[in-house]
């Protein structure tokens, strides 16, 4: 699940404030040099009341401190327009983390069984729409390999198929037309709204259930002991190509009571 981190930079009135005193103190010293170097050299340390001496110190002052002050000025316009760029890129970037968290999919596996009735659905446990391109059974796969391998690696070394028919087609042929009734959505791409569910495969006996007949029975027996050898492996990814997986093993479709 996605979560807003918290601003990890520097207090941005700190870092003003401490910008603002450095230019202060420059400020001050480049105008407090100035007027110690012309009263060195120019005046007698008394203040002057004469209208022309005031315009002589006021012409070097303005010569001397003018440009610096200009260029103060011009420097805090370039910090005014950086913070409020940088603002309003942490407010952006804070808008596409509650985007994230709006439209989060998380895939589940949710496997119902009954004595002669198997269902595995894909779930959108998240509250965006997820889009599933991903879905791997694959078979005699030792559970610490599917915590170490990677996809790719699962795939080069272990059998695998992509959907529910081929398993049927390619382990179960003997199954064919033996009173039982299958699904499986071969779809290479599936969409799934948030908190929705798509049956990727379904199998049951057509026959009610206190009238099955004992060598249905034992196909559907036989199906559940070959899908129990595999984990279900799906992958989900998000409108932001962000991609999550999830894993179950089918062992258990065997132990359910008949």
């Amino acid at each position: 699940m996605y979560k807003i981190e918290p601003d990890k930079t520097k207090n941005p009135i700190k870092e003003i404030l401490l910008i603002i005193g450095v230019i202060a103190i420059v400020a001050i010293i480049f105008i407090g040099l100035p007027i110690i170097a012309y009263t060195l050299n120019f005046g007698n340390y008394n203040i002057s009341d004469k209208p022309e001496s005031w315009g002589v110190f006021g012409d070097f002052m303005g010569g001397s401190v003018g440009a610096l002050l200009g260029f103060l000025a011009l420097t805090i316009s370039f910090i005014s327009v950086y913070y409020t760029v940088r603002t309003n890129l942490e407010l952006n970037n804070q808008n596409i983390q509650i985007l994230k968290i709006q439209n989060t999919a998380l895939p589940y596996i949710d496997i119902e069984t009954e004595p002669f009735t198997i269902t595995i659905k894909i779930q959108n446990q998240g509250l965006g729409i997820m889009i599933v391109d991903d879905i791997y059974f694959f078979r005699d796969v030792p559970n610490d390999e599917l915590e170490k391998l990677e996809l790719n690696h699962l795939k080069d070394k272990y059998e695998y198929y992509e959907n529910g028919f081929d398993i049927m087609e390619t382990k179960l042929q003997f199954l064919k037309n033996r009173g039982m009734n299958i699904f499986a959505n071969t779809a290479n791409h599936h969409i799934i709204g948030a908190n929705n569910e798509k049956i990727i495969f379904k199998a049951f006996l057509e026959e009610d259930d206190d009238k099955v007949e004992d060598v249905h029975k034992n196909y559907f027996i036989k199906m559940k002991e070959e899908l129990s050898k595999y984990h279900l492996y799906i992958i989900g990814k998000d409108i932001f190509e962000i991609k999550r997986s999830a894993i179950t093993n089918l062992s258990f479709v065997h132990e359910t009571f008949i």
